[in-house]
């Protein structure tokens, strides 16, 4: 994670893609909020530590591959779509009351070769991409948050594998 202080991740201007892990996926149930039609999704990967629940995943700074999709879109669309985006993840100004802070990070695009991690192979072409993200900003544990396994080299969250791996539900948080 870039450590750049979250402040001045909100002024970048020159970022064209958000990398999303969780409820923003496509097949996922806040996939119809994006407000604007993305120029490309790939899949990709940051490094970070997802924690999950039934409900939505929370990631924070961490040492790990944690599975996603990078969303890029064109210039002039992303300024709408942060605000959607910030209001969907209660960003207001990346402030300590903000349960989710949008920051700077780098995606690394995942092809048909390197969907294993073991090895990832990185195209340097491609890869990294400077994107947006959201990082949980409350505490993971008093939230009721699970450390999400690794599987193939990465942490991933669709409500699907969190039920499937963990067979518990927790209650639906609208707000999220």
């Amino acid at each position: 994670m870039d450590t750049q202080s979250a402040a001045d991740d909100l002024l970048a201007t020159d970022v064209q893609a958000m990398f999303v892990y969780g409820t923003l996926q496509r097949g996922q149930r806040r996939e119809v909020n994006w407000p604007r039609q993305p120029l490309s999704i790939q899949p990709a990967w940051i490094w970070g530590d997802l924690f999950g629940r039934s409900d939505y995943p929370a990631l924070r700074p961490g040492k790990r591959k944690v599975r996603g999709e990078l969303w890029r879109f064109a210039a002039q669309d992303m300024p709408q779509t942060l605000e959607i985006l910030d209001e969907i993840e209660g960003t207001t100004d990346n402030g300590p009351q903000d349960r989710y802070q949008r920051r700077l990070s780098e995606a690394n695009i995942l092809n048909a070769d390197n969907r294993s991690a073991n090895p990832v192979s990185v195209d340097p072409a491609t890869s990294p991409i400077r994107c947006f993200t959201y990082l949980y900003h409350w505490d993971v544990h008093e939230q009721g948050f699970l450390r999400c396994p690794v599987v193939d080299g990465f942490q991933h969250w669709t409500a699907q594998s969190w039920q499937d791996h963990f067979g518990v539900q927790n209650a639906a948080d609208d707000d999220q």
